[in-house]
């Protein structure tokens, strides 16, 4: 896809562009735009929404402010096995959430390293009669939707055996998470319009 993409862009006379991933973390998926060769054009690549070690702060004192307070919630992030960083950026993530909300957890039913944390949860729930569900997502498809809503056996809805569940929106549909894509857009332009050095009898010239 990004192949056609930057054939096109060729074909129609453009010498650069921005590629924006629409990724939580600089993961797999997102490192893979690297590996896709522009043939001539000057990329720049915007960044994902957890990109340095100062992210997982601010970005928590964002998402905190759309959790309610008064039952336990569940924040479901998938994990990146051995990616260390992504891990890392998630871990701190985790841990700046739990500083601001007083009944927080932090994991996923399908990770099997999660299932303590995860039961823990749903005691608790039980106990109160009330949870809240926090999908870590940029979209929630349909499996997804049946993994923590569906009817079956074992969704989260299930495992739950509550009335009073409530699940959040996907991460796309916050308008501050919109808002921080935009600006790592914009970021990415900037790098664009910096002047490259040349080379001028040898000497760096700007």
């Amino acid at each position: 896809m990004l192949e056609r993409a930057y054939a096109r862009l060729r074909a129609e006379g453009c010498r650069s562009a921005v590629v924006q991933g629409l990724h939580l973390v600089p993961g797999k998926m997102h490192q893979s735009i690297h590996e896709v060769d522009p043939s001539g054009l000057k990329i720049a690549l915007g960044g994902t929404l957890l990109e340095t070690r100062a992210d997982p702060g601010a970005i928590a004192a964002q998402l905190v402010v759309d959790l309610p307070r008064d039952r336990p919630v569940l924040v479901m992030a998938h994990k990146h096995g051995r990616e260390a960083y992504p891990d890392v950026l998630m871990q701190l993530l985790a841990t700046g959430l739990s500083s601001l909300h007083p009944n927080l957890a932090f994991g996923n039913p399908e990770e099997p390293a999660d299932r303590s944390t995860v039961d823990s949860f749903i005691q608790l729930a039980r106990t109160v009669g009330k949870a809240h569900v926090c999908p870590l997502f940029l979209v929630l498809g349909k499996r997804l939707k049946a993994e923590i809503q569906g009817d079956r056996l074992d969704s989260l809805r299930s495992l739950l055996a509550i009335e009073d569940f409530t699940c959040g929106p996907s991460m796309g549909s916050r308008s501050w998470v919109r808002a921080r894509f935009l600006a790592r857009i914009a970021d990415a332009i900037a790098a664009l319009q910096v002047p490259e050095p040349v080379i001028d009898s040898g000497n760096m010239v700007p």
